[in-house]
Parts: C-alpha cells; structure tokens; sequence
C-alpha cells in the first residue's frame, strides 16, 4: 500500500488524490489517448510551403504514397518542394513495403511481413489525408528520416 508524498498517511492503490489532505498523487498509468497522442503528434512543416505550391500540387503529392507511382512526381513536379517532402515519405513507405514483401516469402517469419505490410499501408492512408488536408506533417515513427 502507496504513502502520500504530502502528509505521510497511507493510500489506497490506484487512488489519484490522499483521501487525508486531497494532496494529488503521482500515478504511473497513462491514458490511451495520451500515448496516441505522443504517436501522432510529429512536426508539421506546413507553414514553410508556399499554399499554392501545396493547392497545385495534391494529386501529384498522393501520388507519392501508390507504390511505383511515386515515379510520376518525381519526374513530373521535381521542382515542388511540397512534392519533394512527400517523395522522401513516400519513398519511406515504399522501402516499408519492400521489406514486407521479403518477408512473406520467408517462411516461419512472414506473419511479420503481414504485420509490416498492415502498417505500411497504414501510414500511406496517414500520408494521403495529410496531403489532401494541405500540409507537410511527417509520418509517426518513419517521418524524421531524409533520404531525398
């Protein structure tokens, strides 16, 4: 059984206050919400792109994130900086997506590759709303990676 920190009397486990003096206590469980949070908050550029590059540059932006279809902004709207940053976390999921692929032909371990391939897929889908809500916000985990 805990003590309060405050005025030494005894606690009930879990108890977020000291039922003695009300004296809040530090409790080691976080909400799922929190952790989410701290998932999905990652930096967001947005406000350095100019907003018409980003208005005429959408679709060439969602491009990024279909596999080899991450070619066509790269030749076609190379001089974009707001399809340069979705080229590079494009590329990133696509290098995610590779690995799935090897590691479904591998047997015993292509569960993983499933699981790789379900998350790949999961931060394309994260990529695509970011670029059709017009901003530069990198991927939760991947993004902070520069390859272009």
């Amino acid at each position: 059984m805990p003590y309060c920190p405050k005025c030494g009397n005894k606690v009930d486990d879990g108890a977020a206050f000291c039922q003695n003096c009300g004296a809040k206590l530090n409790t080691s469980r976080t909400d799922f919400s929190d952790e989410l949070k701290r998932f999905t908050d990652t930096p967001d550029s947005t406000s350095q792109y100019d907003p018409r590059d980003i208005a005429d540059n959408k679709v060439m932006g969602v491009l990024c994130y279909l596999g080899l279809l991450w070619l066509v902004p790269l030749l076609a709207a190379k001089n974009s900086p707001f399809v340069k940053f979705h080229l590079n976390q494009g590329l990133l999921v696509l290098i995610i997506a590779l690995a799935s692929s090897i590691l479904n032909w591998i047997p015993i371990i292509n569960i993983f590759g499933w699981i790789v391939s379900v998350i790949a897929f999961a931060f394309a889908i994260i990529g695509i709303v970011n670029v059709c809500q017009g901003k530069a916000q990198e991927l939760p985990l991947i993004g902070k990676y520069k390859l272009l």
